[in-house]
């Protein structure tokens, strides 16, 4: 497509490593075996990287590396496997040259387990070399000690649990990422990774707001204060000030992360939510077509594409491209809830019903849902039906006796608005704490367009503009 990027600097797509241990004992090992080369590699300067997330896509689906440097525009794959002998660590890697399919350079190298942060580091480097390129250092890369390979164990298996992205694995990914900073208090990628998670459990409501943000916006300091050169911090810490409202202080967050990595898919895909939620909307699309350039099978991006398509009331390609996403990933619930939005938009209730039901039985404290199945029921004369999800809706905010949990009160707050009865939203809305998804539905709900229209909304989007 036209997303993808001429071909300038050296560019490389590294496929997952294989995990050649019988069953499936260290799979988590191995992820983070591929994520660490990666991430140490997209570092180097003359070198980019194509996004993990569609390399891996591409190969489920069961494409030749080759064919994977072909979707992804790439000028080198890189295969590998990891398999671990009687406590020894064993990889081997290749490196094929898209053009012609030849073989570049391939190499086995051993290790003991314990010492498994040293292994990817000098992986990496010597693809670097292979390559001609200079992966940067990072602190994160000090001499490993017993204890820090305990803690980075621990941040390996929190990656793999955080990857399933359920409720549940979230949970026990945060479980780990505490472990692993308990054990390394220097270990700066796990503080930011504990962050992120913080950021994102916030943004599907499954904790409290307030508490979240603390908690994310101490490790995320704590990440950028032990590692100036990781872009998660910077990227995670921008997320945190979104969320805050320091919209200004957010943004040079997510440049400096950008900066450090331009390569770095999040920090363009946090950027454009951020520019949305300003009402900076072509902006927003040109960064999230930059995070489609490096990753183009990402779904959150591939997400917000069709959001911001429907935003600017292109409905049609909106929905195309909702439906695409969500052949990538049947379960996500922001490309449920937004291409049911689309549907109900465009009169067709049965579809949106469908999506929205999916949508409210994956994450029922995401925002807008509620209110979007709501209005779908009454437009098709299931009343009852709606007058049950505003109720449950009511029966939410009256449950949060303590109101320490903001994003219940907005969910309120957008069903009312959602459903018409503007009055109650609006005064509902003016007093709120708003985060990132509930600012970035008002703004982009193609259900909303009438709120946006009321006189009240420029006034509101006032207001949250200049609050810090």
């Amino acid at each position: 497509g036209s997303n993808a990027l001429p071909v300038s600097a050296q560019t490389l797509a590294i496929l997952p490593f294989v995990n050649n241990n019988p069953e499936s004992t260290g799979d988590y090992l191995v992820l983070g075996f591929t994520d660490a080369v990666g991430s140490r590699l997209s570092a180097a300067s003359g070198l980019e990287l194509a996004g993990l997330f569609s390399a891996s896509a591409l190969q489920r689906q069961g494409l030749t590396p080759r064919a994977v440097g072909e979707r992804l525009r790439t000028m080198y794959v890189l295969e590998g496997s990891v398999r671990t002998v009687s406590e020894r660590l064993h990889t081997s890697v290749r490196l094929t040259r898209v053009a012609d399919g030849s073989l570049l350079w391939s190499r086995e190298f051993s290790a003991p387990s314990s010492d498994v942060v040293a292994l990817e580091q000098e992986v990496a480097d010597s693809i670097g070399k292979a390559l001609q390129v200079q992966p940067a250092d990072s602190d994160a890369a000090a001499a490993p000690t017993a204890i820090r390979a305990e803690a980075y164990d621990l941040y390996l298996k929190g990656r793999y649990a955080w990857e399933q992205r359920t409720r549940s694995k979230m949970e026990e990914a945060l479980a780990y990422y505490r472990g692993a900073v308990a054990r390394d208090p220097q270990f700066a990628l796990a503080y930011s990774s504990l962050a992120e998670a913080y950021v994102n459990m916030l943004n599907f409501g499954h904790v409290p707001t307030r508490e979240a943000l603390a908690i994310a916006e101490v490790a995320s300091a704590k990440a950028i204060a032990l590692d100036t050169s990781l872009a998660e911090g910077y990227s995670t810490r921008g997320q945190v000030l979104a969320s805050r409202g320091d919209y200004a202080a957010a943004e040079s967050a997510f440049r400096h992360a950008i900066e450090v990595r331009p390569g770095a898919p999040w920090a363009h895909h946090y950027y454009a939510l951020l520019l949305a939620m300003e009402g900076r909307f072509a902006e927003a699309e040109r960064e999230t077509r930059r995070t489609l350039a490096i990753d183009p099978l990402s779904v959150p991006a591939n997400a917000t594409l069709g959001i911001l398509m429907a935003q600017q009331g292109r409905l049609d390609n909106a929905r195309t491209q909702l439906e695409r996403t969500l052949q990538l990933s049947p379960n996500f619930v922001v490309t449920l809830y937004y291409l049911g939005s689309v549907e109900a938009a465009g009169g067709r209730y049965e579809q949106a019903r469908a999506h929205l039901e999916q949508a409210l039985a994956t994450a029922p404290n995401f925002p807008g849902v509620r209110g979007a199945l709501a209005y779908t029921f009454s437009k098709s004369g299931r009343d009852s039906d709606a007058r049950r999800l505003l109720r449950e809706s009511r029966e939410r905010v009256a449950g949060q006796a303590s109101m320490s949990d903001e994003r219940t009160r907005l969910n309120h707050a957008l069903d009312m608005a959602l459903i018409g009865n503007a009055d109650s939203a609006f005064a509902m809305m003016r007093t709120a704490q708003w985060d990132i998804p509930t600012l970035f539905d008002l703004r982009a709900d193609p259900l909303l367009r009438r709120v946006r229209a009321d006189p009240r909304y420029s006034k509101l989007a006032g207001a949250l503009r200049i609050k810090s």
